[in-house]
């Protein structure tokens, strides 16, 4: 520790003492030149040849010295430093290039940030859903369609006979307008969701409580569920906000939830609200109806896995229940298709993300290239080879010394 403590104390003297770190060092090797030209004369030679043999014998007080400052580790710190004032004065010798190179790189470092802004939004933030692996999608699929919804009592069948799933919902999109209240009317955008819509997506009510299946009968579905920002914006955030009554197309309704900030939407495809995109309102859909009634499908349907199920375990469940609706003749010619909700949330943008990514990343390449030619120094060649070994043998501890801590 001692050791390391040391040789860092003196790399710090080396980066910011340098002037004296060179001169200590300069007399050091002076110091060794003198010496051995001192041993010279006593072997009888002149003083101008003993010197000239010394230096010889050292093999050069110039490569010395670059072998010793190699050995000090700071180099690559003091090129850095001397390649930074290179490029500075350049760009301040050239302003009108310098303003291109400033401005191409922060097009490009913007460009950059904000694609990566999307792709972690996107692809890499997981579903603001409780275990969202857990979440797939329920479709309908045939020989020309490759993904189609759900009619209203093939959903009741799925929710009621399968076995791998926690729980199943569905939604439809339809917006409303509210009235009344001395404000002027509003036009929201609003869900008809089945019972269970917010337990299966792994969210509940801040105020409240879900849908129910009781709330799926017709003459009990007037009721209403409020997500946050309505309830501060249009009710100001009233506690006692529960079983107030609303006016929604001319209807009343009853409140009987409110959603916590941030509740997202997680998608649909029949007039489609994009995932992440806020909902104002959710009421009952109102599910039990003639179970002939199977010709139309607009039901965007999801479903919780159990805990341990796959997506195909799931998927061959939900087959077998379809095949026993046809031999009750209530089936069509569909397949079951179900794929994983952040599958099908980002799949479509997936790709295209990471080609604008790619794309993006190229111009910043070219702009640092283009900028590292114009301003970066080219280079100096390489230190001659290690001087080191050969002073040691010639002169044992003579050469040690020279490069020695002390000379740092």
């Amino acid at each position: 520790m001692n050791r390391l403590l040391t040789v860092f104390s003196m790399r710090l003297r080396t980066l910011f003492r340098r002037a004296s770190v060179e001169h200590d060092l300069n007399r050091e090797l002076a110091f060794h030149l003198d010496q051995q030209a001192q041993e010279n004369i006593s072997h009888g030679m002149s003083p101008a040849d003993a010197r000239a043999a010394a230096k010889r014998s050292l093999g050069g007080v110039s490569q010395i010295q670059e072998q010793c400052r190699d050995m000090r580790r700071t180099n690559h710190i003091e090129t850095l430093w001397n390649d930074l004032r290179y490029a500075s004065r350049t760009l301040i010798r050239t302003p009108g290039f310098t303003i291109v190179i400033v401005l191409t790189l922060a097009l490009s470092i913007g460009a950059n940030s904000a694609i990566f802004s999307v792709i972690q939004g996107v692809l890499l933030r997981p579903l603001p859903f409780a275990q969202p692996d857990r979440l797939v999608r329920i479709y309908f699929q045939s020989d020309t369609q490759p993904k189609f919804p759900l009619n209203p009592n093939d959903f009741r069948d799925f929710r009621e006979r399968n076995r791998t799933f926690e729980s199943i919902a569905a939604m439809i999109r339809s917006d409303v307008q509210l009235s009344g209240g001395g404000a002027d009317p509003v036009m929201l955008r609003a869900f008809m969701v089945t019972a269970g819509y917010f337990g299966t997506l792994g969210l509940n009510p801040a105020r409240g409580r879900d849908f129910t299946t009781q709330d799926e009968l017709a003459e009990r579905g007037r009721l209403a569920i409020l997500s946050d920002r309505l309830w501060r914006s249009r009710f100001s955030a009233d506690p006692d906000i529960l079983g107030r009554k609303i006016t929604l197309n001319t209807v009343t309704f009853t409140i009987v939830g409110v959603m916590p900030p941030g509740a997202q939407h997680p998608g649909n495809n029949f007039q489609a609200v994009a995932d992440g995109d806020t909902v104002d309102l959710w009421m009952p859909f109102p599910l039990y109806q003639s179970p002939t009634d199977r010709g139309s499908h607009f039901l965007d349907t999801f479903g919780r896995l159990k805990q341990g199920v796959t997506q195909a375990e799931a998927s061959a469940d939900l087959s077998s229940v379809l095949e026993q609706l046809k031999k009750e003749n209530t089936g069509r010619g569909w397949r079951i298709y179900t794929i994983p909700l952040y599958q099908e949330t980002v799949g479509r943008s997936k790709r295209m993300l990471f080609v604008l990514l790619g794309a993006v990343g190229l111009l910043l390449l070219i702009a640092c290239v283009n900028a590292a030619t114009f301003c970066w120094p080219v280079p100096a060649p390489a230190s001659a080879k290690s001087l080191s070994a050969r002073l040691s043998a010639r002169h044992g501890d003579a050469s040690s010394a020279s490069c020695s801590p002390k000379a740092w």
